[in-house]
C-alpha cells in the first residue's frame, strides 16, 4: 500500500489489527481516526499504538515525518468524515463486515479507498464471500 496522496484516514475497529494499521499510518504522518463500539477501546487501542511506536522505532528509527494525529470517532460516519482511506478491521463475520461496509460507503467521501480487512479479501479472491 503506498500512502502518497493520504491526509487522513479512518480505521474502523480498534483491535490488535485495527489499532496495527493505525500505528503504521500515524508512523507515516498521517491522521488517523479510529471507532470501535468496545466501551475500552480507546484504552486497548492505545497500549498497542504505545508498544506499535516503541517497535517502529526500533526497526526503523526515526519517522522522516511527524507523526500524524490521533483520533477516536463515536461512530463509523464520525471517523470517516474527510478520510481519503478507510482501514475496515472488524471481526470476522461476514454479516457485520457487510454492515461495517455499507455504513463506510454510506458516510464515506466517494474518493476515499476502502480496504477490507485481510481474511475478507482472501474469502473474496477465492469465490468464498
Amino acid at each position: 500500500m503506498s500512502v502518497a496522496g493520504i491526509k487522513k484516514a479512518a480505521c474502523v475497529g480498534g483491535g490488535v489489527i485495527g489499532a496495527g494499521w493505525a500505528a503504521r499510518l500515524l508512523w507515516h504522518g498521517i491522521d488517523v481516526a479510529i471507532t470501535d463500539p468496545h466501551p475500552d477501546a480507546e484504552r486497548r487501542c492505545r497500549v498497542v499504538l504505545d508498544n506499535a511506536e516503541r517497535a517502529l522505532g526500533d526497526l526503523l528509527g526515526v519517522p522522516s515525518v511527524a507523526p500524524g494525529r490521533l483520533s477516536f470517532a463515536g461512530s463509523i460516519a464520525e471517523a470517516v468524515q474527510g478520510a481519503d482511506y478507510v482501514q475496515e478491521s472488524g471481526p470476522e463475520d461476514i454479516a457485520v463486515k457487510q454492515q461495517i461496509l455499507a455504513d463506510v460507503d454510506r458516510h464515506a467521501p466517494l474518493h476515499g479507498a476502502v480496504r477490507p480487512g485481510p481474511q475478507m479479501a482472501l474469502d473474496e479472491a477465492h469465490g468464498r464471500a
